[in-house]
């Protein structure tokens, strides 16, 4: 059998009758024009026994024709009834941009800026104190607590209050399980204890006469509960406990507001350091290429507007040699960051001393390896230039795409391989080619931006031969770079491209 529930104890809960709308002025007066203007009556789809549904006032069959009023019809029924089928439609499509607008307006109330003031912390804890002293006089009580959750949703602690004693706040956290009152008002629902010298099991946080529990959540997360305590015995009505949710309503909303504002802050601190990250990334790029004798160079990177995954680099070596180097890193842009920084550094430690490029890439590979966290994958094309002579001494790491271009002819340099940080061990082979007068090494970093994700790379590169075959014999390398830059958006125009860098070296 079940237990009575007692006379003393009422728990208030929320019938969630949906509101109905007003009826909408602007539409009210079509069915008499109607009428009016073409002698046939019009009735609404509701008056003639149509099922009333959510959103029937903006629907296609909101009007009907009836009948012909006597014998005033100006036109035949099927001609009325195209005209009532069009007013339908307009109805239909304001109903939707009205309602459109609206929540429209509501997304850009929730777009509305917040400030934090310098004083944020001690302005809160006024504010939720505030709050809670016009919520307890606003219903006649003497105090109010604001108790909220930890992390494990196991324990309620006291975080702001009003009319109760100091050292409350160095009280203990109260644990959730057993507190009837609380777990109830965290289901929903507004514990009202008129007795509370009875209600001992209830488990009031405090020792008064009587008290109304009522939850603390957002829309989608439980908060806490807040309580208002009444030094008399009494009872709460609907209204007042209704009124005391809306107060609490409120508190969830100004913890709301601050934890979004503490995320906003951390955001924007971030997002200000990562822009003097990519402002550093861009100063360590390479302005003016080095004079060579029997050289052009130029060069061209993508502006990302965030931290970059490409860079390239170039210099005279000790042994007279020019160095041109290409790199890429791979994975989240935080992490293809710090690896494309972490091959900068190697690669500016190790090419000082010279020797074949593959050492050096070598050398790169076991530093990247050594000093990166995670599975850091990096690709690299390096070129060491003979002055006057057209030599090239080259290697590769990943999949760069590098290729000289002559007058009538394409030859590609890079076939895939492995990958810098991949295996500390692994070889990277030394290669040479001689460039006539006139070629040129165009070196692109990413092969995604040659079009080369479904075909051969290879295959991929053969237009933009045939674009830069195209140029002036005496073309400077700057017009191999643009028109390499140009060939490669256009290729791109119907999709996003992705970050890239062009290299040209162009013998003279």
């Amino acid at each position: 059998m079940p237990r009575p529930i007692p006379d003393y104890l009422r728990l208030h809960m929320e019938t969630g009758e949906p509101v109905s709308a007003s009826s909408d002025r602007i539409l009210s007066s079509i069915p008499e024009t109607l009428a009016e203007a073409l002698g046939w009556t019009i009735a609404s789809a509701d008056d003639l026994g149509g099922a009333r549904r959510e959103g029937a006032r903006t629907g296609a069959d909101r009007w009907r024709i009836v009948e012909a009023v006597g014998e005033a019809a100006k036109c035949d029924r099927e001609a009325a009834e195209r005209v009532v089928v069009a007013v339908n439609e307009l109805a239909s499509r304001l109903g939707r941009s009205l309602a459109a607008l609206r929540a429209r307006e509501a997304e850009l109330a929730a777009g509305v800026p917040v400030s934090r003031r310098t004083d944020e912390e001690a302005h809160l804890a006024e504010r939720l104190e505030a709050i809670l002293r016009g919520g307890a006089e606003s219903v006649r009580c003497q105090a109010a607590g604001l108790y909220l959750l930890d992390e494990a949703t196991s324990q309620l602690k006291l975080r702001s209050a009003w009319g109760l004693p100091p050292t409350r706040f160095a009280d203990p956290p109260r644990a959730l399980r057993g507190a009837l009152a609380d777990l109830e008002a965290l289901l929903g629902n507004a514990v009202v204890l008129d007795d509370i010298p009875r209600l001992g099991q209830w488990k009031s946080p405090e020792d008064r006469a009587a008290a109304v529990c009522v939850p603390v959540s957002t829309p989608t997360t439980p908060l806490g509960t807040m309580w208002v305590f009444s030094d008399t015995q009494r009872g709460f009505d609907g209204h007042e406990t209704q009124l005391l949710e809306i107060v609490a309503g409120r508190i969830a909303s100004e913890l709301e507001r601050e934890m979004l504002l503490n995320e906003a802050v951390s955001a924007s601190q971030w997002s200000r350091q990562v822009v003097r990250l990519a402002e550093r990334q861009q100063q360590r790029l390479p302005s003016f290429p080095p004079l060579v004798d029997g050289w052009d160079l130029a060069s061209w990177s993508s502006p990302s507007g965030t931290l970059a995954a490409e860079f390239h680099d170039w210099g005279v070596c000790r042994d007279g040699r020019v160095f041109v180097a290409a790199g890429r890193a791979d994975g989240a842009p935080l992490d293809a960051a710090w690896s494309m920084a972490s091959v900068q550094a190697a690669l500016a430690s190790r090419i000082p001393s010279g020797g074949e490029p593959g050492d050096v890439i070598e050398s790169v590979n076991e530093s990247l390896w050594r000093h990166s966290v995670g599975d850091p994958v990096a690709s690299l094309f390096l070129a060491f230039l003979e002055p006057n002579r057209g030599g090239v001494a080259y290697a590769h790491a990943g999949d760069p795409v590098a290729c000289v271009v002559g007058r009538s002819s394409v030859r590609f340099l890079t076939p895939p391989a492995i990958g810098m940080g991949a295996n500390p061990e692994a070889p990277f082979a030394s290669h040479s080619v001689r460039l006539a007068r006139r070629e040129a090494l165009v070196v692109i970093g990413s092969p995604r931006a040659c079009d080369a994700r479904d075909i051969d790379v290879e295959r991929a590169v053969e237009p933009l031969g045939a674009v830069l075959g195209a140029l002036p014999p005496d073309a400077p390398a700057r017009s191999w770079v643009d028109q390499t830059r140009s060939h490669l958006l256009a290729r791109h125009a119907a999709r996003s491209l992705p970050e890239f860098t062009v290299l040209v070296a162009r013998r003279r």
